[in-house]
């Protein structure tokens, strides 16, 4: 048995709003009064549940205490009340909430207007309705209520009428109501005042029942477009059902059907739909097992077996072939899930509650405003039929897709209202507003703003036009960015998610792909640290139809390094002073980005100060200024220096030590022959073996030790040539002795190992892409015979440092 439900079936916004709001107001009691003036919506089951939950209710405003005051809220029933009793409840002081469907609220509106004008108001629909009588208040109860175009011949001429409709009303209906005025009546105004979401929903009926066996209508038996949706149906389908629950289903009913249609009034939840869906999916296994009894050979189990198989293997929802324009299998699935709670299976679905008194009150502005003044029609009295043509076509024609212009009429803090020409108002709801999801609908738009719309869809269901400004703007947005691919140009975006295989950047709304290769221009292995960030990227790909877009930040930051290597190349000289970022550490020295490339610091270049990693002097991430030593532009490497951009320590030397003087030095290292003592930091100088000791010694280390501390007579000082000789020797002669450091105990190093060794460093690879850098450092210590010459040699170079750095390119 196939199972098709209609689209529109269930709660309208009106109703869904009373029961929302009504739930709420129960939920939070704290000794309060709930009432409710009449039925609040047309269906007992509900009912029943607020009823549980403490809703009372009334029907004579006199029945409330002067003395409840403000414990007592007073809720108004979906259909509406007279502007009368409205009054007697204002009188009283006491908490109203208005929960009257803003279709009918717009209706009050007409009637009160055009009473006041002077207009005779006719009411077509049904005089004992709840709406009707409502209505009705809002003139004083001197309406004329048309439940039949037959009454029309007998009632008598008046000269000026405004004619509305019972929102329920057929549309066959209003039709023989409507032309009937017109050709009695010369002058008539005419509002079409039908709920736009019950129109829909008895023409999506009426074609449902045509296509199956049998239809079901399932609602309250008083609720009027129920009632409304029956008569309908039946005209096209001759097996067809009013029911209020699953409980007056019978399998009889089904036998032989092959196709069921289901459709609910305005005001059935949607579990009752669910329970019905369900029970009929059990009459369908039933029957399914039956048929299979039936074909059972008494001589063997096979079919038996069969049906466990299928009953074992396959869910209760597939033994019926089902097919919904709303899913019947998630209905009937969740049809037990009803709980004891009584608020339980109300409104089924609160991920899109709103606060009802909102949208009572947007929701009312959003319908035509009631004309002012009646139309002037002039001298020559045209025809009814004319007057209403002109009328009809006043509204402008929409398509969903098209887009439009519109004047703001209300803005809160969820939605927006727009007038856009149409016999309804349309919403733009926050998400739709603005590309900028965080923006408030107040900064974006003002009342009487005028705003260029797309129309998303005609109806809503509750009879909204829903519209969106914000794909308004992603089609212009879409324009740009196509215009930015074209021209190869970079775009700035922001990293909302990252995904399986990359991340989604946003860009002027619009949603890209950028795959984790092209994120940066070396492999990132945590992409989450770019989540939330802003990035530059190029688009590489751009498809308008499928609305496929992909980026790439790689290729934006390769192009800035082009460009930075060129721009740097054009202007490098030696000498010239650079602010860098220092990249990384290596043993041998620092690699600092100067712009579009990486240059080398060499450890010996890092400070006038002897170190022994270059982590002493400077850290990852660091700002540096330093200074072109070398480059080649061939080789695509630059040797920098750091020190050089700080003082020389032995230019502050002029004039401060003469030869003669004696000081105390620091010994910081040996030589075959002699010891380099420290005079200041950076500033070293040499005390040669023989004057060491008085007598001859094979090493410096027979009598020093490395950190000791000991007083020296200068010998020699060439301060130009950065070169100054000690001696112990004579500095003991004139009676100064060697002072040890006590807190300083050095290993010393054999005089036959050389004063320092270099290990030559591994090839290092750089992470960047198209660039591989090998840096290879040598470093020699030549110590030459200990003669006077090789003595001034060594002073002089203090270790001379070669550097070789090659830096391969190759693509990636």
């Amino acid at each position: 048995m196939e199972i098709i439900t209609e689209k529109n079936s269930g709660f309208c916004f009106g109703v869904k709003n009373a029961v929302e709001r009504t739930i709420k107001e129960l939920e939070e009691v704290n000794g309060k009064n709930i009432y409710t003036y009449g039925t609040l919506i047309h269906n007992r089951q509900v009912i029943d549940k607020l009823l549980q939950l403490g809703l009372q209710e009334i029907e004579d405003i006199g029945a409330l205490k002067e003395t409840e005051g403000k414990n007592t809220t007073v809720i108004i029933r979906s259909h509406g009340i007279s502007e009368a009793i409205l009054n007697k409840i204002k009188d009283k002081e006491i908490n109203i909430i208005d929960c009257t469907c803003p279709f009918v609220s717009k209706i009050h509106k007409i009637v009160r207007q055009n009473y006041k004008e002077g207009y005779k108001i006719f009411i077509a629909g049904n005089p004992k309705h709840p709406e009707v009588i409502g209505i009705n208040g809002w003139c004083n109860n001197e309406a004329v209520i048309i439940e039949d175009e037959k009454i029309i011949d007998n009632l008598p001429l008046y000269d000026r009428i405004c004619l509305v409709a019972q929102t329920t009303i057929t549309s066959e209906l209003w039709d023989a109501i409507s032309k009937k005025v017109k050709n009695k009546y010369d002058m008539t105004k005419i509002f079409n005042t039908r709920c736009s979401a019950t129109e829909n929903r008895q023409k999506s009926a009426c074609i449902l029942a045509k296509e199956v066996n049998l239809m079901l209508v399932i609602g309250g038996r008083n609720s009027s477009n129920t009632g409304k949706l029956f008569e309908i149906c039946k005209k096209e389908c001759n097996n067809t059902y009013h029911i209020e629950t699953s409980d007056e289903l019978t399998k009889d009913m089904f036998r032989d059907v092959k196709k069921v249609g289901i459709t609910a009034g305005a005001s059935t939840p949607d579990w009752i739909l669910k329970e019905v869906i369900k029970k009929m999916q059990d009459f369908d296994n039933e029957k399914v097992k039956e048929n299979a009894n039936e074909n059972m050979d008494p001589d063997t189990d096979e079919t038996v077996n069969e049906i466990e198989d299928i009953e074992a293997n396959d869910p209760p929802d597939k033994m019926a072939s089902v097919e919904t324009t709303k899913p019947a299998t998630e209905i009937a699935e969740d049809a037990k899930e009803k709980e004891e709670d009584p608020v339980s299976g109300i409104i089924e679905d609160d991920s899109t509650k709103v606060e009802p008194s909102e949208i009572i009150s947007d929701a009312a502005e959003t319908l035509e405003d009631t004309p002012d003044e009646a139309p002037d029609y002039g001298t020559s009295e045209p025809s009814n039929e004319n007057l209403m043509e002109e009328y009809e076509k006043s509204f402008v024609s929409l398509r969903e897709g098209d887009t439009v212009k519109g004047k703001v009429l209300s803005v809160n803090d969820e939605e927006v209202i727009v007038n856009i020409g149409y016999k309804a108002d349309g919403i733009i709801n926050k998400t739709d507003l603005s590309c900028d999801t965080d923006v408030k609908p107040s900064d974006m738009v003002n009342v009487g703003d005028e705003i260029e719309v797309k129309v998303v869809r005609i109806n809503d269901g509750e009879g909204n036009v829903v519209l969106s400004k914000r794909m308004v703007e992603l089609d212009k947005n879409l324009i740009k960015l196509e215009a930015v691919f074209n021209n190869n140009l970079s775009i700035k975006g922001v990293v909302k998610d990252i995904v399986k295989g990359g991340g989604i950047v946003e860009l002027l709304g619009v949603r890209a792909f950028m795959p984790a290769s092209l994120f940066d221009l070396f492999f990132v292995n945590d992409l989450e640290s770019f989540r939330g960030k802003e990035v530059v990227v190029k688009i590489i790909e751009f498809n308008q139809e499928i609305k496929k877009i992909i980026v790439s930040r790689k290729a934006h930051v390769l192009e800035e390094k082009i460009k930075l290597q060129e721009e740097f190349w054009n202007s490098v000289e030696v000498g010239k002073r650079i602010v860098g970022e220092v990249k990384r550490l290596t043993d041998f020295g620092a690699f600092v980005d100067i712009g579009g490339l990486d240059g080398l610091i060499h450890i010996s270049e890092l400070s006038w100060v002897r170190i022994k990693h270059p982590s002493e002097v400077l850290e990852p991430g660091e700002k540096v200024e330093v200074v072109v030593l070398s480059f080649d532009r061939e080789k695509n490497k630059v040797s920098l220096g750091l020190k050089q951009t700080m003082p020389e320590p032995w230019d502050a030397l002029e004039g401060k030590y003469n030869i003669g003087d004696i000081i105390e030095v620091k010994i910081v290292r040996f030589a075959n022959f002699g010891a380099f003592a420290e005079i200041e930091p950076g500033v070293d100088g040499l005390i040669h073996i023989s004057q060491i000791a008085d007598e001859r010694i094979a090493k410096p280390s027979q009598i020093l030790e490395i950190g000791e501390t000991v007083k020296v007579k200068i010998i020699d000082s060439n301060i130009a040539d950065k070169k100054m000789s000690h001696s112990i020797t004579e500095a003991k002669a004139e009676g100064f002795e060697i002072v040890k450091d006590a807190e300083e105990e050095v290993e010393v190093k054999d005089e036959t190992e050389p004063a320092e060794t270099v290990e030559e460093p591994l090839e290092q690879e750089v992470e960047e892409i198209g660039v591989t850098e090998t840096v290879e450092k040598l470093e020699e210590i030549e110590a030459e015979d200990a003669d006077d010459a090789a003595e001034t040699k060594a002073e002089e170079s203090n270790e001379e440092i070669e550097l070789d750095t090659e830096e391969e390119a190759t693509e990636e």
